[in-house]
């Protein structure tokens, strides 16, 4: 095998990590949501899902990085350094890991603090926008990246930009009124 298929097949095991990881997180989490309360075996097993996103996000970028130098290596003339996609991807994986920092810094303390109450409570209430926007960031980070790893089309680095800042706001409105509107509905159950 070369360095070339070595970091192929890398790269597609961290994807698909992080953006299998992020699918079944979110899922779960909104499983949690209906129900309107969340349990210690539900947290560990959030908590698992995110130690793999973040395999994953090590992963993809270790084999990124492996990419950047084999190409720099072999073929000096591509001026990979200079393509709007990558500086797109790189600025999205960037948004990743501070994105996943500030889930375990404050959105894993707010659901341990929560667990075995009801999720409708002022106290989670109050702060449950942190958990709906940082999982809206997170789906929509690691899919973008993934689509833009399979793109073949060179888009402008304004354009790549304005699409995805774009989906991110939808998202974090859309997640955010689904997220209030499930916690609301769970408190009559």
């Amino acid at each position: 095998m070369n360095w070339q298929t070595f970091l192929v097949i890398a790269h597609i095991i961290g994807t698909s990590l992080g953006v299998g990881g992020v699918t079944l997180s979110d899922l779960y989490f909104f499983k949690i949501l209906k129900r309107g309360k969340i349990s210690e075996d539900t947290l560990g097993l959030l908590k698992t899902i995110s130690f793999a996103i973040w395999i994953g996000l090590i992963i993809l970028t270790l084999s990124g990085f492996g990419f950047l130098i084999l190409l720099r290596l072999t073929k000096p003339e591509l001026g990979v350094l200079y393509s709007p996609k990558l500086w797109a991807k790189l600025g999205i994986v960037a948004i990743v890991l501070f994105n996943g920092l500030i889930m375990h810094w404050k959105v894993f303390p707010l659901l341990e603090s929560n667990v075995g109450k009801s999720l409708n409570s002022p106290e989670f209430s109050k702060k449950a926008w942190m958990a709906f926007t940082t999982g809206a960031v997170s789906f929509v980070s690691w899919y973008s990246a993934l689509i833009l790893g399979a793109w073949r089309t060179d888009f402008s680095f304004l354009t790549i930009s304005t699409a995805y800042l774009t989906l991110v706001a939808g998202a974090i409105i859309i997640i955010n009124i689904v997220g209030y509107y499930l916690i609301k509905k769970s408190a009559k159950i």
